[in-house]
């Protein structure tokens, strides 16, 4: 299952979201189960429903 998230912010905001050489990035997809792309201002996770659940929860901050 795959969920489009846009996410408020610029360019500077991702990258210390994401971590230098997406270093947080991938600690975030491991412990939530979802594969992120990032692309043009669009984030795009990939993952089961209760993964999914749970990024937009981590995203959003329960919001």
């Amino acid at each position: 299952m795959t969920e489009n998230i846009n996410l408020l912010g610029d360019f500077e905001t991702v990258n210390e979201i994401f971590g230098a050489n997406d270093k947080y990035l991938n600690l975030i997809e491991d412990e939530l189960g979802v594969k992120v792309t990032f692309r043009n201002g669009n984030m795009k996770v990939r993952g089961s429903e209760d993964a999914l659940k749970k990024a937009k929860e981590f995203f959003f901050f329960n919001n």
